[in-house]
């Protein structure tokens, strides 16, 4: 029997008051959501992405007045929304109005709409210059604007919670508003619209806003790139048994490796030394060497696996006494017979009351194959024939953006984290 065309409904356009509900249920066309410029951002610039309006910012957009003067009004606007969030100012919420009234427009006829794609365009922009400034808060608490002084005290709280977001009435599993670095200077994205705020995708990546700002102004960074260990072998490296796998059902021609350099005494000869003797004198020598050309070193870093976890306490405990911070990869033994290695970096700052400590673990494994083995020189104990995927856990996945300074925000990744981009790759560009 073949059903009659009135039996089967056509799927309803999503409107704008579907999706905005999704965005920010209950109160997207309410009054208070205008109180907190991120809200309003995440709002205004989440329909601007899902329908492709931005880009009626550079096409079809009879701004009045001229485009100077208009910049010149945006900046004044987002100046007294930032001294006085909870006064929005009236062309924000006329802005806001005409939102509302459109709440039965699909979402993908927005851009048909000049007044709505010119509302929402304002919208996003006054937002991003009230928040000019967020997330780089060099002056101490108590004498920041009222808006900068909140939004520090939300990234801090948000941070214990894993994940950060500047958002108070957005949920981050909807959408998330990160402080923003870099303005694009080429194409058209949502991401060129803005210069202080980021609209960040709502993925599995838990994104971490951390300011760790010295005292001290600098104006430079002088890092100490520490190599260690001195030598890798092929010995070091060895196939997984099946038995002791994370999945032991892999299909033929595959398999694990681990990576495990035995302990540094063992491989000196050395005797009546705990393992990590050398590496701290090493350490000891060349900052000693380093200071001899630049004076200060305000951080070290190590390479991927390079320590242990014994190693890596020592380490960070002797730099955070001297002030200098610390990214280093760490590797650690399975934390059950049949259980994978961990592979993560540490970044240690000393540059607040109490050291910080972030853990971020790797979010890819590393994939040996043919080409790799002959290049590497590994054929003696991983056959040439199999490609071999690191034997390390793979869990949630966090990421860390750490402001060292007004001028320098670091984002630290694991080798295999910047080769293969997803899923991080659309979140560090937001930012």
């Amino acid at each position: 029997m073949t059903p009659n065309s009135s039996s089967l409904d056509a799927p309803s356009e999503l409107t704008v008051e579907q999706f905005a509900n999704y965005i920010a249920p209950n109160v997207w066309d309410q009054p208070q959501l205008l109180v907190w410029p991120p809200d309003v951002f995440a709002l205004a610039a989440g329909i601007l992405l899902k329908s492709g309006a931005y880009s009626h910012a550079v096409s079809g957009w009879q701004r009045s007045p001229d485009l100077k003067t208009w910049v010149k009004s945006i900046k004044k606007l987002g100046l007294n929304w930032k001294n006085n969030p909870n006064a929005p100012p009236l062309e924000v919420q006329q802005w806001h109005q005409t939102l509302v009234s459109r709440k039965t427009t699909p979402i993908f006829e927005i851009c048909d709409d000049g007044e709505l794609c010119s509302s929402l365009l304002q919208m996003s922009a006054a937002a991003d210059e009230a928040c000019a400034g967020v997330g780089c808060t060099l002056l101490r608490s108590g004498s920041l604007p009222l808006l900068k002084e909140a939004s520090k005290r939300l990234l801090e709280s948000t941070l214990t919670l894993k994940v950060s977001t500047l958002c108070k009435q957005v949920s981050h599993s909807t959408l998330r508003v990160l402080p923003k670095l870099h303005t694009p200077q080429s194409g058209i994205t949502i991401r060129s619209l803005t210069h202080n705020l980021a609209l960040c995708p709502a993925g599995d990546v838990k994104a971490k806003w951390a300011e760790c700002i010295s005292e001290e102004k600098r104006h430079c960074l002088n890092l100490l790139l520490a190599p260690w260990p001195l030598n890798v072998a092929p010995a070091h490296f060895e196939s997984v048994p099946s038995s002791r796998s994370e999945l032991r059902d892999m299909a033929d021609g595959f398999g694990f490796f681990e990576y495990n350099p035995p302990p540094e005494s063992h491989r000196s000869g050395l005797t009546g030394l705990v393992p990590d003797d050398p590496l701290y004198r090493r350490l000891k020598q060349l900052l000693e060497n380093a200071r001899k050309v630049v004076t200060k070193i305000d951080g070290v870093v190590f390479p991927e696996l390079a320590l242990t976890p014994r190693q890596y306490e020592r380490i960070s405990g002797a730099l955070m006494t001297e002030g200098i911070f610390l990214i280093c990869g760490v590797r650690d033994t399975p934390k059950s017979a049949a259980g994978a290695a961990q592979n993560y970096l540490q970044f240690d700052i000393p540059f607040t009351g109490r050291p910080l400590s972030h853990r971020q673990d790797k979010h890819h494994r590393w994939k040996l194959d043919k080409r790799q083995i002959v290049q590497y020189g590994l054929g003696s104990c991983l056959d040439v024939a199999s490609s071999w995927w690191e034997h390390i856990s793979i869990g949630s996945r966090d990421l860390y953006f750490v402001v060292l300074d007004d001028w320098l925000t670091i984002c630290p990744l694991i080798c295999e984290d910047l080769a293969r981009q997803d899923p991080i790759g659309e979140l560090v560009r937001a930012v």
